[in-house]
């Protein structure tokens, strides 16, 4: 199908993001088409950034944007789908959160601090339809949860799964929730290469209850890994569903995600693996 559409116009785009899941995914050879046009999109773009904020050119810039032109896309397809100019939509959501990015490291904040942006609005778990405490008490944990933080862009179906793959492989229902919230606020707020260093640092995940292996396990299995990017992401594999070279379904859930779950959950039972 990739073969038949020009990605490089509105049209083309919507019609590849619409059919994506039949498609392989994010790495089918469609998926991968997607994300070598959007990132030399965004190679574009980045000069851009730098001189509407007069940082320096930045070698990193680029793949940034290209990242956080995936989560737009992984995230809130629907919104680029039905936006009457779908690469005018990106465009604009990718060049504000850069922009922002770049005056939040001029200026040594966070980008959250920086108005701007194309987010739709945050919501709260207890808001979803889960009965936190009442699956934790189920499973005998302790709420050792800091209280209520919004997410940064919404849950949606995959990212439900997720946090119920992470309950049944042992992990307690609020911290897990409370951490997914906090390790999206992070992964919003932060440059890809800063992200690992972010969540290990972070008194909030710390506070939950979160050791620093804990906080890089549920950060690779929501936004994936530094050097695998989002193809990696239990949240983008559970969102799209792989598929090999065949076209034929393969499992989210990988050895090395596994790996990953086990490392997340752990620490919850004292360092025992926890049968699954």
């Amino acid at each position: 199908m990739d073969g038949l559409v020009d990605l490089r116009t509105g049209p083309g785009l919507r019609q590849a993001l619409t059919c994506l899941p039949s498609e392989g995914g994010w790495s089918g050879p469609l998926g991968r088409r997607v994300l070598e046009v959007v990132g030399e999109h965004c190679a574009r773009l980045a000069p851009l950034v730098e001189r509407r904020t007069g940082q320096p050119a930045d070698p990193h810039r680029s793949a940034d944007l290209t990242s956080r032109a995936w989560e737009l896309m992984a995230t809130h397809s629907e919104m680029i789908i039905h936006a009457s100019n779908p690469w005018g939509y990106l465009t604009r959501c990718v060049l504000t959160a850069g922009v922002n990015a770049a005056i939040a490291d001029k200026l040594l904040v966070r980008d959250a601090t920086v108005q701007g942006g194309c987010a739709p609005t945050c919501v709260s778990p207890e808001r979803l339809g889960y009965e936190f405490g009442a699956l934790d008490r189920a499973a005998g944990h302790a709420h050792r949860a800091s209280g209520d933080m919004p997410l940064q862009s919404g849950w949606d179906s995959a990212l439900h799964q997720l946090h119920t793959d992470l309950i049944r492989a042992g992990a307690p229902a609020t911290a897990t929730a409370n951490a997914i919230n906090r390790v999206i606020d992070l992964a919003a707020t932060h440059r890809r290469g800063h992200r690992e260093a972010a969540v290990k640092q972070d008194r909030v995940l710390a506070g939950i209850g979160l050791s620093a292996g804990q906080t890089i396990a549920l950060l690779a299995l929501v936004v994936g890994t530094r050097r695998g990017g989002p193809t990696e992401s239990l949240w983008a594999r559970r969102r799209v569903p792989p598929r090999d070279a065949h076209g034929r379904f393969v499992q989210a859930v990988t050895p090395a995600v596994r790996a990953r779950m086990d490392a997340y959950v752990q620490d919850f039972h004292g360092g025992r693996r926890v049968p699954a």
